[in-house]
């Protein structure tokens, strides 16, 4: 069993709800291309609420108008299932153009107490899409410092909620499909080489995209799972948000 299906069990188990926080760039946001119902959160809080039929599954979504500030508000509560006293609550705090360093400049938008007045109970961490781009020099950090900004949000989120599990979920896909080496690669490695580090849980989403890409078809060679915008190598179109979100959820509920 996954730890992280564990903790979600044990809490519910003893009479408790469960807070997940999503943390990431626009890959997590999600929107623009897919409506907040088609965003990977949302298909998560939808199979968690099937998962667990006993239980009332709501959802919040983190609205930013600028990616160079925090989360201005947190619409919701989205009713996905209203079934029990005990509830588990899905959290999309993804701001688009975010790095790590940015994420960690608005820690106060997803750590601590907030929202629904528990703590979180797990993280996903999902960035490196904007680490790893080179060519926006406001941006890009070498592998290296990408893992040091990852080292040091690990480091707050355990000060601030030390008794959360974080997941590591290592960034998608921003390619052009002509070739199965991926730019994203080392970021990918180094987020992996954290996870064990630090005993964390690991989904390894990067590996769901590469396997999916077909050399040299169209969107980037990744035809339906991407927007289909010219120009844009990243961004999911509802199909892709939604196969995303159930490979997370499967990943988490393994046993």
């Amino acid at each position: 069993m996954s730890v992280i299906k564990n903790v979600i069990e044990s809490k519910f188990n003893n009479g408790e709800n469960v807070l997940i926080v999503a943390v990431g760039d626009s890959i997590t946001w999600g929107l623009n291309h897919c409506s907040p119902e088609e965003t990977f959160c949302a298909e998560l809080a939808r199979r968690f609420a099937k998962q667990f039929p006993d239980i009332s599954v709501f959802r919040y979504d983190g609205i930013a108008t600028s990616g160079s500030k925090p989360i201005e508000y947190y619409e919701g509560p989205v009713k996905v299932s209203c079934n029990g006293e005990q509830t588990l609550t899905v959290v999309r705090s993804g701001i688009g153009g975010n790095t790590v360093k940015k994420g960690l400049a608005r820690s106060d938008d997803y750590t601590g107490t907030f929202i629904t007045g528990e703590e979180p109970d797990v993280f996903l961490l999902m960035f490196g899409i904007n680490d790893a781009l080179f060519e926006d020099k406001n941006k890009y950090v070498t592998p290296d410092v990408y893992y040091s900004d990852l080292r040091e949000m690990y480091n707050l989120i355990k000060r601030k909620n030390p008794k959360s599990r974080i997941v590591f979920m290592t960034p998608t896909y921003n390619d052009t499909g002509a070739s199965l080496k991926s730019c994203l690669d080392p970021y990918s490695d180094k987020m992996k080489q954290l996870a064990q580090e630090t005993d964390s849980f690991l989904i390894d989403t990067h590996k769901l995209w590469m396997e999916h890409c077909q050399l040299n078809s169209e969107n980037y060679g990744q035809r339906d799972w991407l927007s289909g915008v010219e120009g844009d190598a990243c961004h999911f179109s509802p199909v892709g948000s939604i196969e995303t979100g159930k490979f997370i959820f499967n990943a988490i509920m393994e046993d």
